[in-house]
């Protein structure tokens, strides 16, 4: 028989896979910070490539290292790394080789005798085209700093070294950054009107000889809200952006007033635009700077309160121009309602969801334009603020144009377990959202009935945390709430039960059902859990091959030891006749599950009892291999390799392949990380 296949990309697969890169791009860092000589260099780059864990990449141990080495700016180990053999051959892997040369670019800037940078920079670019590196922006904004820096525009043999690429996409590096810290510069105490006509009179020369139509529109960006805070610099700007600049000067001087929303008269200049202002597009920048700014908020985790505030007033006090606008502009509108709404701090939160409907009923704006306009889905803000379940769903069933994955990730929202209590949702409900998902795909109806049994899950834990089980749940706790919370977990999870066997084809109702153990589990319902288990394996009409699917699905969704402890009870009398390669493959499943729980001792157990006949197996080798590559016990890797001679045999010259991945094992011990010798203290 065909061996099963066995999941690839399985959950805790890919945790343990994140911790064990980050644990390596640490490790390298740590050991960087330690290096002293040359020799410290070529030998940190070489045991960073070799020891990569299984799916981590290379290159970013790599930039870990360079990263660190940058900061030192230290030339000497900096030009070794350049001239390293080792680092040679990854100078043409993603960005390693511009990384090496800009870090040694930036230590040459460091070093007193900076005004010969003219020098180096000819013998860094020449040492980056050896290997193939063009000279990318990151370059040519080092350069220009490098000058600037110095009060100096960059000399033309440096600009037509610079420019041998002939790409047009890198054009110059006036990044509205570097224009403020020259002009910061050359200002030194003096009056900014002062100044800006120094700085433009410069401004073609800095370019490398291009001309630029609307210096404005590279200096606005920098002046405005970053760090020129006198009110008369920003009434000064504002006159000459009336006269002088264009409407993407305007665009990008309100995105910057409302990154520092204290900068003196910021706010005043996004209404300028509206009182003083008839052009229609510059209203348009005005608004669209405001929603930019909120989507840019909407991604951190902390976003700046005064900054929402700033404009969520600034939103409010144009909303009644909304007739106003051009048509076309009017879903900018809609998401800015959406966004405000997004905001656990925003009060009144559920208010907005009122200007969201009256919009969309005014102006007949379909869901799914609103989507497409922002990088990030805007459907799930939606249905956040919506006051209840029933109108939340109601609202999504109706928006006939949503997509399936908009869709999906508006009703991952809706049943959010750190929002509200995912049991509020009736099974009734739920069974019209699965409906719906049934008429466009079953896989969109495997993803919601995902999502709403990890609600329910997750709920338990995190409504309670407060309370004095210390976010852990006692099933003979007499706190009402507790037990209330149980009870509806309970209650959900059995009517879904029930909607499984009466409601979806065989297949998908054991895969469905199979969802809902770590529900019992959350809830410390065993009996159910045991029960549900058990019908699974008898109560379905199935046959070997499901019986094995069944088994497959039950250890992987355990979400807890105890419930591990009750599945293997119920799973390996079933699975214990059948052929050797099944029977492996679900050994393998629920050790591999007992390392997951960090049951190291019990897993080891489980392997010398269970594989100790099936040493030629070939489940048995990868099992064994698993064992060695997670456990870190001397004493429980000892046991192994006693228990397993033929398997162990070679592992000290051996490379593993497991699961597809590279497993290198040295003296019989994974090497996860290293430790670089340190040298004497400065």
């Amino acid at each position: 028989m065909v061996q099963p296949a066995e999941a690839m990309d399985e959950p805790d697969d890919l945790e343990h896979a994140r911790d064990a890169e980050l644990s390596y791009i640490e490790n390298a860092r740590q050991c960087a910070t330690s290096v002293r000589t040359a020799e410290d260099v070529s030998k940190l780059l070489d045991v960073t490539i070799h020891v990569a864990p299984p799916g981590a990449r290379i290159t970013k141990g790599l930039r870990a290292v360079i990263s660190e080495l940058d900061k030192r700016q230290d030339v000497s180990l900096l030009t070794h790394l350049v001239n390293s053999e080792v680092a040679r051959h990854w100078f043409h892997i993603d960005d390693i080789g511009e990384r090496i040369c800009a870090a040694l670019l930036r230590a040459h800037l460091s070093l007193p005798q900076a005004p010969n940078f003219t020098s180096t920079l000819v013998e860094v670019i020449d040492t980056a085209r050896l290997h193939g590196i063009r000279t990318s922006g990151q370059l040519k904004g080092i350069v220009t700093r490098g000058y600037m820096a110095n009060g100096q525009p960059v000399p033309p043999q440096v600009a037509n070294l610079l420019d041998e690429d002939g790409d047009p996409s890198l054009s110059g590096p006036l990044y509205p950054s570097v224009l403020l810290r020259f002009v910061i510069e050359r200002r030194k105490n003096r009056p900014l009107r002062m100044v800006l006509p120094e700085v433009l009179s410069l401004i073609p020369s800095m370019v490398m000889g291009r001309t630029i139509a609307q210096p404005w529109e590279l200096l606005v960006g920098a002046l405005i809200g970053k760090d020129i805070y006198k009110p008369e610099d920003v009434e000064y700007i504002a006159s000459q952006l009336n006269t002088t600049a264009s409407v993407t000067a305007w665009h990008q001087a309100i995105r910057n007033a409302l990154e520092v929303p204290d900068a003196k008269g910021a706010a005043n200049i996004v209404d300028h635009v509206y009182t003083s202002r008839s052009d229609i597009q510059l209203r348009h920048a005005a608004i669209a700077s405001v929603i930019a700014s909120l989507m840019r908020f909407e991604r951190l985790e902390v976003p700046d309160t005064s900054a929402v505030q700033l404009s969520l007033h600034i939103f409010r006090s144009q909303l009644s121009r909304v007739p106003k606008i051009d048509d076309i502009f009017l879903p900018r509108y809609f998401l800015l309602a959406i966004a405000l709404m997004g905001y656990p701090g925003i009060p009144n939160r559920h208010s907005w969801v009122k200007i969201i409907i009256q919009l969309h009923e005014r102006y007949t704006i379909p869901f799914g334009m609103a989507a497409t306009l922002t990088t990030r889905p805007v459907l799930k803000n939606v249905f956040l603020a919506a006051e209840s379940h029933s109108s939340a769903v109601a609202s999504l069933l109706s928006a006939s144009d949503v997509t399936e994955a908009q869709f999906k990730e508006a009703f991952e929202r809706i049943v959010d377990f750190r929002y509200r209590d995912a049991t509020s949702l009736s099974p009734e409900l739920l069974e019209k959202v699965i409906e719906y998902a049934t008429s466009k795909s079953w896989l969109l109806v495997d993803n919601l009935f995902s999502t709403f049994t990890h609600g329910l899950r997750h709920s338990t834990y995190y409504l309670l945390s407060g309370n004095e089980v210390h976010n852990r749940l006692d099933p003979t706790s007499s706190h009402p709430p507790i037990r209330q919370h149980l009870d509806r977990i309970v209650h959900a999870a059995r009517e879904l039960e029930k909607l499984c066997v009466t409601k979806y084809p065989h297949s998908w109702s054991l895969r469905l059902s199979a969802m809902l153990c770590p529900v019992y589990d959350a809830a410390k319902s065993y009996s159910d859990l045991v029960r549900h288990k058990s019908m699974m394996l008898a109560g379905f009409p199935t046959n070997e091959n499901d019986d094995f699917a069944i088994a497959k699905s039950l250890l992987r969704t355990t979400s807890s030891y105890e419930e591990l402890k009750k599945t293997w009870r119920i799973v390996y009398p079933v699975i214990r006749d059948r052929d050797t390669a099944q029977r492996q493959y679900i050994i393998d499943k629920y050790i591999k599950r007992l390392l997951h729980f960090k049951m190291y001792d019990r897993a080891t157990k489980q392997a010398l009892a269970l594989l100790d006949d099936e040493e030629h197996g070939s489940h048995a080798s990868s099992t064994v291999a698993r064992l060695l590559l997670q456990i870190e016990s001397p004493v429980l890797q000892n046991r192994i390799l006693h228990a397993f001679p033929r398997i162990c045999a070679n592992y000290q010259t051996q490379v593993m392949f497991t699961r597809g991945r590279e497993h290198r094992l040295r003296n019989h011990v994974f090497v996860s990380s290293f430790k670089f010798p340190k040298h004497g203290t400065d």
